[in-house]
């Protein structure tokens, strides 16, 4: 009788037990609100950090680091390829004057350039903390990435440049002078007879950063050319060491209207100018958008259009000997290949390079066995 009476009770006992809350599980769940509150907060002082940082970085970029103007508005290509951000575009008024604040001296156009670009940077970067599931979500972390990348490079250009005050330009002027001209002053002849010639092709030279942010959005092998236009740089300023020159425009005051016969020796130059000609990093960079494009419907042309107008801007400008270019060839192919075998995400024993050939076994075919 009593066990028979028992377990109906036990019954609705465990019943209850399982309708209350286990090991305060209410309390831990916390008020909904209060979560969305704190959420709210935190997302306010990243954002505020983040704008905190890019006035610091503004103060210091616009004035003291060049290349600037070119290299921000370049990574502000990529906010254009989410329509999600396109109506932040009314915040650029506000941030451009908050960023240009306590500048001790006057900022010109190429300055005003720069902080336009440090705004897209802002916009991106806010909009990614608060619209945390947004499409390229990862161009948040790409554009500041370039910005202090390139910056790494430019004082590692100083650094270099303070210590080989010496350079082999007229060693190259001479290889160069082999073809029986100098090339660099034969097209920097046809540029300089018309002006605005010249400014067309000085503009797609310091537009190099541009073009490799628009063939990295869209041409479908953006991580390759990530990883190469990274790479690159670094072993290029291993380069520089061994053949510090600075291009035929520094070397020459008269550049282009007459190339002198001279003998190659070791000359200084003033520390202030980058030994970065020995291969041409442009003509590097131009290869990689060419290689990155060419198998793209909408950016084919484009590419090939890089590589044309690199190879007259490095030389016409004086910027570079046509043997910095030559080498820049291989230099470019090696990095490429190398960083699409380096961003494979197939498993190493599937990649080119470790994959076994099976070799048919003895009688396989003949049906013999031994």
């Amino acid at each position: 009788m009593e066990s028979g009476t028992s377990a109906p009770v036990l019954d609705s006992l465990d019943a209850r037990v399982t309708e209350l809350p286990v090991g305060g599980s209410r309390s831990r769940a916390g008020n909904p609100a209060l979560g969305h509150f704190v959420q709210i907060a935190i997302k306010t002082l990243l954002s505020a950090l983040v704008l905190v940082i890019l006035r610091l970085a503004a103060r210091h970029l616009v004035l003291s680091v060049p290349f600037m103007d070119y290299t921000c508005p370049a990574v502000a290509v990529l906010f254009f390829r989410s329509r999600a951000r396109l109506p932040l575009l009314v915040g650029i008024p506000l941030l451009v004057p908050f960023l240009q604040v306590h500048h001790n001296q006057s900022i010109n156009l190429h300055g005003t350039i720069t902080v336009i670009g440090l705004a897209f940077i802002a916009l991106m970067a806010v909009h990614t903390i608060w619209k945390s599931e947004a499409e390229h979500r990862s161009d948040a972390v790409i554009a500041p990435g370039i910005v202090l990348f390139t910056t790494g490079v430019l004082a590692a250009l100083l650094f270099e440049a303070q210590r080989l005050p010496l350079t082999v330009d007229l060693y190259l002027y001479q290889m160069d002078g082999r073809l029986g001209f100098q090339p660099s002053f034969a097209i920097g002849q046809l540029l300089s007879k018309s002006p605005w010639l010249h400014r067309f092709v000085e503009f797609n030279y310091g537009a190099i950063p541009i073009m490799l942010i628009i063939a990295y959005a869209w041409s479908g092998r953006g991580k390759q050319l990530l990883c190469a236009s990274a790479i690159a740089p670094i072993l290029a300023l291993i380069c520089f060491v061994f053949v510090p020159a600075v291009g035929p425009k520094y070397v020459f005051p008269d550049f282009p209207q007459s190339a002198p016969a001279i003998s190659p020796l070791p000359i200084s130059i003033p520390i202030s100018q980058a030994r970065d000609c020995f291969p041409s990093m442009h003509m590097a960079w131009a290869l990689f958008i060419y290689l990155a494009s060419r198998k793209s419907r909408n950016l084919r042309w484009f590419g090939a259009y890089c590589a044309l107008v690199t190879i007259v801007s490095t030389l016409g400008l004086g910027e570079h000997y046509l043997i910095d270019l030559i080498v820049a060839f291989p230099f470019a192919l090696a990095v490429w290949y190398g960083c699409r075998y380096a961003v494979d995400d197939r498993p190493l024993s599937r990649r080119p390079l470790f994959q076994s050939v099976d070799k048919p076994q003895v009688g396989a075919e003949t049906g013999l066995h031994t």
